[in-house]
């Protein structure tokens, strides 16, 4: 489960080999290929938020992660019973509350080579100084309903590239039970209305106000306005929402 020149790509690597895995009936030995999981507890480290996610690809080589703030992808292989992971790339934002300091933390332990043991619904990493137990986030964390809650927008895709905005406002949007929407673009309010039919959302905003916007505030109405126009495609995944409408999508969260 990563995010216009605003997200800057970082590069993090960690010991790496050609050993191959080791079999355990398993796309390329990697019985959790394919999984995503939430941060269920930590000993030796007190993590900030509870916004703390974990995947892995169908690939068996491929592993994403956040620690609460940027998000973080790359590759790996098991050693035995130790991951090791590659060359990392991930968005920079500026985040408070020691968010920062934590995403720095959670790179550093997993480039550090930790044990890992995947038991059903849990998989624990052990490192030299602390232990981190996640839990498979479909049990975790059910997938919501799109007219469950309201949705805060974090992440703005263009043509496969995820940006994330430190803007000190949260746009959003909510899908009404009788096919209202409404949304806030961190500058104007709007609404209109949607239609549902399997993966397909058809979005018409009818109205929205016409406040001046300015810098990343203009580039992010105008984003949103583009997705939420007409034939797009949307899924939900735990309390995460993606909205794609040809090489331009959103990512929007519960909290």
């Amino acid at each position: 489960m990563t995010f216009f020149g605003l997200s800057i790509l970082f590069l993090a690597c960690g010991d790496k080999s050609n050993d191959t895995s080791e079999d355990t009936g398993s796309d390329n030995g990697v019985s959790f290929a394919g999984m995503d999981f939430v941060l269920d507890s930590a000993t030796g480290y007190e993590p900030t938020g509870d916004s703390i996610y974990l995947s892995f690809g169908d690939d068996a080589s491929s592993i994403s992660f956040t620690g609460g703030c940027n998000h973080f992808s790359g590759s790996f292989e098991m050693e035995g019973d130790t991951l090791a992971v590659g060359m990392l790339s991930g968005t920079e934002i500026g985040c408070g509350d020691g968010l920062m300091e934590q995403d720095d933390w959670f790179v550093s332990f997993f480039t550090a080579s930790p044990t890992v043991e995947h038991n059903g619904d849990t998989i624990t990493f052990t490192g030299s100084d602390a232990t981190l137990v996640y839990l498979d986030e479909d049990i975790a964390v059910p997938d919501a309903s799109l007219t469950a809650e309201t949705w805060y927008i974090d992440t703005y895709i263009d043509g496969g590239v995820a940006s994330a905005f430190n803007i000190g406002v949260s746009p959003s949007m909510t899908f009404g039970d009788d096919g209202s929407i409404s949304v806030n673009t961190g500058c104007n309010d709007g609404g209109g209305t949607y239609i549902v039919e399997g993966d397909q959302l058809t979005v018409s905003i009818d109205t929205i106000t016409d406040a001046v916007c300015e810098g990343d505030l203009a580039y992010i109405e105008g984003h949103i306005l583009s997705v939420l126009n007409g034939a797009a495609t949307y899924s939900i995944d735990g309390n995460q929402l993606s909205i794609d409408n040809g090489s331009l999508g959103i990512g929007a969260h519960i909290e």
